[in-house]
C-alpha cells in the first residue's frame, strides 16, 4: 500500500475488507457454516485495519472506504469512527436488499418505500456524530438506480425520477458516490436473450435455477434478469450519438444500450436543464451549506407510502427535503415552512403543498425560536 501512496494515489477502496480475519475455531467446530457467517467481522479485523491506518493511512491525507458485507450500524461505528483510527467510511449494503437484491435477487419484487425510508433513516441516525456514512443508489454490482427506484416508463418520468433520486440522496449526511452514467440517468438495458448477457453470476444463476433445480421457468428468469442482472451497470458509458456511443471504434464486449441516442453525455452537457446539471448543482450546494454536511437528520411523514421527506437541523438552520417516489400527484403539510427559500427543485414551477409525479424540492429556512 505504501508503494502506491508513494506513487501519489489519493486513497484506497478496500474490497470485502471485513473478511480478512477468520474465526478458525468456529469454522472447525461446524463445517456447515459458510460464507460471511464465518468469515466476516472476525476476532482480529480491527487490529489489522488499525495497523494499516498507523502504517499507511495516517502518513498523508487519504480517502479510504471499506466495502464490508454483513455489517450492522454498531460494526459501522467501529470501521469508520470519526477519530480516524480505521477507515474514513464504509459501504453498507442493507439498502441494496430492500427489494431482495442481495438475498433474493432473482425475482420481480419491487421495493416498498416505507422499508427504504426505514433503512436509510436508521443509518443516518445511528451513525450521526459517531461514524461517517457513504451514500449510494447503485454500483458495478447493482442494476441502474433510475430503473430500480425511479420510473423509466416515459421520458418525463425518467428525467424527473432520476433528478429526484439525486436530490434525495445528496441532501443526506455522508459522502455521495455517483456511479458512471448515473449523472446522465443511464438505465437498465433491454437485453433480449440469455446470449446478450456476459455476467458469470447471471449465467450460473440461470443454470442453477432453470436447468438444475427447475424452480424458475425460462421466461420468468429472463424477466428477473432484466430487473436485476449486474450487466445493466456494465454496458459502455454513453458519451455521444456516434458509433458505439463514442466508447470505442471497435465492437464492445457487451451491447450498447440502444437509448444512447437520447441519453448521452454530449447532449446533456448542452442542455442546461439536464440530469447532469442537477448533479453538478447538488455538488455545489454541498460545498456551500454546512447544514448538509453537519446537520442532524430527522425523518418526517414516516408512514407516507409515496413521499420520502426529512429535515436536516444545524444551529439555527433547517432544511426540509420532499421527494415523491410515485407517479401520482400528492400533498404535503406546509405548516412547518416559514419564510423559506428553495435550494433546488426538479420541476420549473412548484405549487406549494403539492408534489407532482416524482417531484422533489428542498427548502431552507431559519429554525423557529
Amino acid at each position: 500500500m505504501n508503494y502506491w501512496v508513494d506513487k501519489g494515489v489519493d486513497g484506497f477502496r478496500l474490497d470485502v475488507i471485513n473478511v480478512i480475519s477468520k474465526d478458525e475455531n468456529q469454522y472447525y467446530v461446524d463445517r456447515s457454516i459458510k460464507g460471511h457467517k464465518v468469515c466476516a467481522n472476525g476476532p482480529h479485523v480491527h487490529e489489522y485495519i488499525q495497523e494499516m491506518n498507523q502504517k499507511v493511512f495516517s502518513r498523508k491525507e487519504l480517502l479510504t472506504v471499506g466495502e464490508p458485507p454483513s455489517v450492522t450500524i454498531e460494526d459501522g461505528k467501529k470501521y469508520a469512527p470519526l477519530d480516524n483510527s480505521e477507515l474514513c467510511m464504509i459501504f453498507q449494503f442493507e439498502l441494496m436488499d430492500v427489494d431482495g437484491g442481495e438475498t433474493n435477487k432473482w425475482s420481480d419484487q419491487r421495493f416498498v418505500l416505507k422499508d427504504l425510508k426505514q433503512i436509510m433513516s436508521r443509518w443516518q441516525e445511528g451513525m450521526y456524530q459517531k461514524a461517517w456514512n457513504s451514500l449510494f443508489w447503485n454500483n458495478h454490482d447493482q442494476p441502474r438506480c433510475v430503473s430500480r427506484f425511479g420510473d423509466t416508463s416515459t421520458a418525463l418520468y425518467h428525467e424527473k425520477s432520476a433528478k429526484m433520486l439525486a436530490i434525495c440522496l445528496h441532501m443526506m449526511q455522508g459522502t455521495p458516490y455517483i456511479y458512471q452514467g448515473e449523472e446522465l440517468g443511464m438505465t437498465n438495458v433491454p437485453f433480449k436473450s440469455l446470449n446478450d448477457y456476459r455476467d458469470i453470476e447471471t449465467y450460473n444463476s440461470y443454470k442453477q435455477l432453470v436447468e438444475i433445480e427447475k424452480k424458475v421457468a425460462h421466461e420468468d428468469m429472463l424477466r428477473y434478469m432484466l430487473k436485476s442482472s449486474r450487466d445493466h451497470a456494465r454496458t459502455p458509458m454513453q458519451w455521444n450519438k456516434g458509433k458505439n456511443t463514442g466508447f470505442s471504434n471497435q465492437t464492445s464486449w457487451i451491447m450498447v444500450n440502444p437509448n444512447y441516442l437520447t441519453i448521452n453525455a454530449e447532449d446533456e452537457i448542452n442542455n442546461s436543464n439536464s440530469i447532469f446539471y442537477t448533479y453538478q448543482k447538488l455538488i455545489q450546494l454541498r460545498k456551500t451549506y454546512e447544514i448538509i454536511i453537519l446537520g442532524k437528520y430527522e425523518l418526517i411523514m414516516k408512514d407516507d407510502e409515496n413521499i420520502f421527506a426529512y429535515k436536516r437541523l444545524y444551529k439555527d438552520e433547517e432544511m426540509i427535503v420532499y421527494c415523491n417516489f410515485s407517479n401520482q400527484e400528492v400533498g404535503y403539510d406546509t405548516s412547518i415552512l416559514n419564510d423559506e427559500k428553495i435550494l433546488i427543485k426538479n420541476y420549473e414551477k412548484h405549487q406549494k403543498g403539492t408534489l407532482k409525479p416524482y417531484e422533489s424540492i428542498v427548502f431552507y429556512q431559519k429554525s423557529r425560536a
